[in-house]
């Protein structure tokens, strides 16, 4: 699971860190309350994979105007949202994109009061890829993925360009999974499995800019591992358009 956003008003929130304003003119509860399912929807769990953009940050893109917390207030808050999951999992966390981590690397912090664990190579609790196995099943995990709208076919060929990557790099990931985009979509082969991680983030109005027809995911996967072997579920809900009757 990833990008939370925490701070935006399209994000995840919690209800005792929202006035009754931003609750009132926010997506931040209606999100809360859908993490709060698949929270309780996985049970307990012994690994949770975090993919970045845990928090919005200032948000450059946005110039901080539309924040219902500060950055040290995200980085709270993403901690408690964490800290919900059943099972007192061990977390495994990447960096996500510079515009919203920032400065204050605002994923490492998040992954630092969690505990997560530390890559041995680039020495932090976020670095911009992990590869780890569970049991026999290895995963690689990166939050950024590219975006291609020139083409129907758009949504599944980043992610499968990543597992083809893995094959011809000898890499041995069973499962690759990447985020950043929003949007869900998953593509395998004989013995590799791909997938572009659904979020909890609603549309913002820099994505209705930019893809004016395009709706998010929000939710997440959960893998169940046994040895050399391994089932995926998902649990995501889709956005949809708000009509006006005129």
């Amino acid at each position: 699971m990833g990008d939370f956003h925490v701070g935006d008003r399209c994000g995840l929130n919690m209800p005792e860190y929202l006035s009754q304003a931003d609750k009132e003119t926010s997506d931040c509860l209606q999100l809360y309350e859908r993490f709060l399912i698949v929270r309780d929807w996985a049970g307990k769990v012994n690994i949770v994979v975090l993919g970045g953009d845990l928090a919005d940050g200032w948000n450059l893109k946005e110039h901080g105007d539309r924040r219902v917390s500060d950055e040290p207030r995200q980085v709270e808050i993403a901690v408690k949202l964490a800290k919900l999951i059943k099972g007192s999992p061990k977390f495994y966390a990447v960096d996500g994109s510079p515009y919203h981590r920032g400065t204050r690397n605002l994923d490492t912090m998040i992954a630092d009061k969690l505990g997560a664990v530390e890559h041995p190579h680039y020495h932090t609790t976020a670095p911009p890829l992990w590869d780890f196995r569970v049991e026999k099943v290895q995963f690689n995990d990166a939050h950024p993925i590219s975006i291609s709208k020139s083409t129907w076919q758009y949504m599944t060929t980043p992610i499968a360009r990543e597992e083809v990557l893995a094959i011809l790099n000898n890499n041995g990931a069973d499962i690759v999974l990447r985020h950043h985009a929003h949007y869900f979509v998953y593509a395998g082969y004989t013995h590799h499995f791909g997938a572009v991680c659904p979020g909890f983030q609603t549309k913002t109005p820099f994505q209705g800019r930019v893809s004016p027809l395009g709706e998010y995911k929000i939710g997440a996967l959960l893998f169940l591992i046994d040895d050399d072997e391994f089932d995926w579920y998902q649990k995501i809900w889709s956005t949809k358009a708000e009509v006006v009757q005129a």
